[in-house]
């Protein structure tokens, strides 16, 4: 639960945008490549703001305006749980809407960022940042939204009482509502070589293979495989992996139906007998990490691999710890990932109590890829 919220979701950023005596503000802030006219979608938003010392922005906007990011900026100090949620929902409702009225289908992640108090004590007293991420869920024209709301917010309330109860915290601030949105688009299969973007390939955690052909998938497990055999010694230089056939036969990746799509990723667990997680991206940037699909693959397993599916293209997470640092986490300091949620913690020992939390049976959670839904 100690969370260090991203520089554009800091304090000293979110008390710039809130402005005294100005209610009802709205605003865009472009942060992205291309045009985007948000202005109709803040409009939308109005009715949720009246009264209120909120303010709604719009930021990071990528391909065209087809991914943006909404944020509801809760009034200075604001702190009961179920009045913000219940705005944070109605302003769902009605960002969603506008959005699917004008685009068709669409993506969603909805996030909500807090402060927690611990202790009450003089001297004793601490404060945890905390961050609520739901996973990718799709609304198609003609959906009842009011249906999936419901969902959402009961899964929003779940993970705020769990990080409640685990660590005997209560909520000092509410500081914004985000909603990550984008065009939904059915994901293609893995094709060619796709360069990663700059942001990604300086932190030296991804191996992507230069292949010239529609196996990257493969390239990617093998990427792994064979780092094992070399106790992790490889080299960073995407054109010096190269792999034979017989590399390929070795794990039985010649028998897959290439390209392999992400709907396919719960099949290749049981083929390769590997227990497979799946990562993406939703900017330009590649800073808009969520996971999309986390392994429930309980038979014989050879081991455990991490995934980047970007672009139609797949890649080998080498180091994790590199890959989420500084998207979901702003310091230095050495922290410990959960990879089915992406909290961070300072010792190993907390993230163990909370992985008990986090992948009970009562804490599931689903993502729904194309037009299958998969547990995570």
């Amino acid at each position: 639960m100690e969370r260090i919220l991203p520089a554009h979701l800091n304090p000293k950023t979110l008390a710039r945008q809130r402005t005294p005596g100005d209610a009802n503000r709205l605003a865009i802030t472009q942060t992205g490549g291309g045009h985007f006219n948000g202005t109709r979608l803040l409009e939308a938003a109005k009715s949720v703001l009246k009264g209120t010392r909120r303010r709604a922005v719009i930021e990071k906007i990528a391909y065209q305006g087809a991914a943006i990011t909404v944020k509801l900026i809760a009034e200075e100090g604001e702190n009961d749980w179920a009045e913000f949620l219940s705005a944070f929902l109605d302003f769902f409702r009605v960002v969603v809407k506008e959005r699917v009225a004008e685009y068709g289908a669409t993506s969603f992640w909805p996030e909500i960022f807090l402060k927690y108090r611990q202790g009450c004590e003089p001297g004793e007293v601490k404060y945890r940042d905390g961050f609520l991420q739901l996973n990718r869920s799709v609304i198609f024209p003609g959906d009842n939204i009011d249906s999936e709301l419901s969902g959402v917010g009961t899964a929003l309330s779940a993970k705020n009482e769990n990080y409640q109860n685990m660590s005997n915290l209560v909520i000092d601030e509410i500081r914004c509502g985000v909603i990550q949105i984008s065009n939904y688009s059915p994901l293609s299969a893995g094709l060619g070589y796709v360069e990663l973007p700059v942001f990604l390939k300086n932190k030296k955690a991804i191996i992507n293979v230069q292949n010239k052909d529609n196996r990257c998938f493969g390239y990617a497990i093998l990427s792994w495989w064979k780092a094992k055999d070399t106790d992790g010694r490889v080299p960073h230089i995407e054109s010096q992996w190269c792999y034979k056939e017989e590399d390929f036969q070795e794990l039985g990746l010649d028998k897959l139906s290439y390209p392999v799509k992400p709907e396919d990723t719960r099949l290749m667990e049981e083929q390769l007998h590997t227990k497979i997680n799946v990562y993406t991206y939703n900017d330009d940037e590649g800073k808009m990490i969520t996971p999309f699909y986390y392994s429930r693959y309980e038979g014989e397993s050879i081991g455990h691999v991490n995934l980047l599916f970007f672009r139609e293209h797949w890649a080998w997470i080498r180091n994790f710890s590199r890959f989420a640092a500084k998207t979901h986490y702003a310091g230095n300091c050495q922290r410990y990932w959960c990879t089915r949620c992406l909290n961070s913690f300072l010792t190993q020992s907390k993230l163990e109590e909370h992985t008990m939390y986090c992948r009970r049976p009562d804490y599931c959670e689903k993502v729904q890829i194309l037009s299958s839904t998969i547990e995570m």
